[in-house]
Formats: structure tokens, sequence, C-alpha cells
């Protein structure tokens, strides 16, 4: 479960912090490792918030980890966290290549 601990940025009990960074971007970050991620702000039903996150087999971890590799099952549960987190603000988020 995650909440908010401040305007654009959300945490869970495990440690996985999902940020904003503008517009274009989102941040997650899991321990030491880190995420940048591009995102597309869009409409969802009734035009509430939403988003598309892009996470796809070229997503690499920032550096010093940029060599360990993503694997499908990795890439879920980030996209999972993503959802989750982006919840906890109302905005419905999709992520593409999860």
């Amino acid at each position: 479960m995650f909440r908010a601990v401040g305007t654009h940025e959300a945490a869970s009990e495990r440690g996985v912090v999902v940020a904003y960074i503008d517009r274009k971007q989102i941040r997650y970050c899991r321990r030491d490792h880190e995420l940048v991620l591009p995102r597309e702000v869009i409409r969802g039903r009734d035009l509430d918030p939403a988003q598309a996150v892009f996470l796809d087999a070229r997503a690499r971890w920032a550096p010093p980890h940029q060599d360990e590799p993503i694997g499908d099952q990795e890439r879920a549960a980030i996209a999972k966290d993503i959802v989750a987190a982006c919840r906890t603000f109302g905005i419905e988020t999709e992520v593409v290549g999860a």
C-alpha cells in the first residue's frame, strides 16, 4: 500500500518510492535502484486525470546498476507498484510495455 509523502511523491511500507519529476517523466526507486521513465499525460474516462507510463524491455536502471537486467517478472512488479502509487493521487495509470 502506498501513501503520499509529498505533493508529487508516494511511498510504500516496502521502501518503494514513486515520484513525478515533471509532466514527461516519473521516477521509480526501490532501495538503491532507480528508474526514470517517460510518461504522457492523457485524459481518462469522464475526463479524469490519466497517464501512460512507458516501461519496456529497453528500460535500464540508473547508474551504477545500469548493467543489471530488468526481467519480465520484475517489470510486471514495477508496473503494479507504479499503478498503485499513482492511484494515491487519483491518477488512472496504464503502464505500456510491462
